[in-house]
């Protein structure tokens, strides 16, 4: 049912929450997993220096979080792809999900109110309304 699934993952426990759901769906389907991570660097960032500085923790903190869900991937022979671009965090989750040729996008969300949502936007919910593929939002 599923060829290509692609893995929002941040590390989180909303992140790992719908990882799980994706391994169950490897099971049933016999998918190919795709994990994405996004670092986003702020837009106020003032010097190179600075930038290059975010990006290659972002690529360091999420390398790890990668590394560590496909160990306990492969525990359970699984085998994953992994990516990790830096930008728009909602937009290259699409991006990379078309690139792939996703039917679904799996995420975690965090279930803020209605009036965080409205101030800081949602990840879960930008992906959501312009994904070409089904999104399943997975939540706690």
């Amino acid at each position: 049912m599923y060829k290509n699934i692609v893995i929002a993952y941040d590390g989180s426990i909303y992140a790992e929450k719908a990882f799980n759901v994706a391994l169950e769906f490897k099971r049933k389907f016999g998918s190919k997993l795709h994990l994405i991570s996004v670092v986003h660097v702020p837009d106020f960032v003032e010097t190179k220096i600075e930038f290059d500085g975010m990006l290659k923790d972002g690529i360091r903190f999420y390398t790890e979080a990668q590394d560590s869900a496909e160990k306990r991937a492969n525990k359970s022979g699984i085998n994953i792809c992994k990516k990790i671009i830096s930008g728009n965090i909602p937009q290259n989750i699409v991006a990379y999900a078309d690139s792939v040729n996703s039917d679904l996008i799996i995420i975690g969300h965090r279930g803020r109110n209605k009036i965080s949502k409205f101030l800081l936007g949602s990840v879960a919910v930008s992906v959501t309304r312009s994904a070409h593929c089904q999104v399943l939002v997975v939540r706690l």
